[in-house]
């Protein structure tokens, strides 16, 4: 369900809706859900104090599957902010003050005639810490930053740019990826070997 886009408080819902508990018989929470999608016993490793022993015990979900979990939480570790209300805030953890450089987040407001406004803050300014950058229209300022990055992004040398740090980058991944294969099955037959004594 994480994966496939839910998001932990309507992971929440779900299973106290349908009669999950806790280890300690208590309704399921949102720290009890992060938990869960972070237990690498799911994929069969087994820790003991220091001693981790890959394949120790069964793994009940395939290492891709709890790679992506693990993805998606690092990638909405630094934009927890980037869903509220359902609205996206694109530029949430990308955008920066103009006057302060701290971070600026997307934030939703109702005015007293019901019309929703959506809109990007700092955080400073947010908590009253002596920036008094104003709040910027998510939709302005989103549309500026859009046409900013198509029209460096394709220049003609910045597309140049570009494809040539991508070859080099794969060149790299596709030389890194093999050694790294090999050390970990050598990790591994140490293991085994470890193990069996």
């Amino acid at each position: 369900m994480y994966v496939n886009g839910k998001q932990i408080k309507d992971i929440v819902t779900y299973l106290n809706e349908n009669g999950v508990r806790s280890s300690q018989n208590k309704p399921i929470g949102k720290t009890t859900v992060t938990a869960l999608l972070q237990n690498r016993k799911y994929i069969g490793e087994y820790r003991y104090r220091d001693v981790v022993v890959p394949n120790g015990v069964p793994a009940i979900i395939s290492k891709e599957l709890f790679a992506l979990a693990m993805d998606r939480l690092e990638k909405n570790k630094y934009a927890p902010s980037s869903y509220k209300a359902d609205e996206r805030y694109l530029l949430t953890s990308k955008l920066m003050c103009g006057d302060c450089g701290a971070l600026m987040v997307g934030e939703g407001g109702t005015s007293q005639s019901g019309k929703v406004y959506h809109y990007y803050k700092c955080v400073t300014a947010k908590k009253k810490g002596g920036c008094h950058r104003k709040a910027l229209r998510k939709d302005a300022i989103e549309k500026l930053v859009m046409r900013k990055t198509v029209q460096s992004v394709f220049e003609c040398n910045a597309m140049d740019s570009l494809v040539e740090h991508l070859m080099m980058w794969q060149a790299k991944e596709n030389t890194a990826v093999p050694l790294l294969r090999r050390e970990l099955e050598e990790v591994e037959k140490v293991w085994r070997t470890w193990l069996v004594r």
